[in-house]
């Protein structure tokens, strides 16, 4: 089975994240609410949308697609 990264979803977490841990971010389903799920950190980084402020980020979320 090979995994293939796809583009990352936008989802809103802490700052700073916590290195090698697990986090629990939300995700906007775009029509109507969103949901918190829980990520492991590695799989974050900060958007260029990110203001750099606050206690809350804004990460990309890489996705991947497991085939085989």
């Amino acid at each position: 089975m090979s995994e293939i990264q796809t583009s990352g979803v936008l989802v809103v977490g802490p700052r700073p994240l916590p290195e090698h841990s697990r986090v629990r971010v939300w995700i906007d389903a775009g029509s109507g609410g969103g949901h918190e799920v829980t990520v492991r950190t590695e799989h974050l980084t900060l958007s260029d949308r990110d203001n750099g402020q606050g206690s809350r980020a804004i990460y990309e979320l890489r996705t991947f697609d497991r085939r085989g």
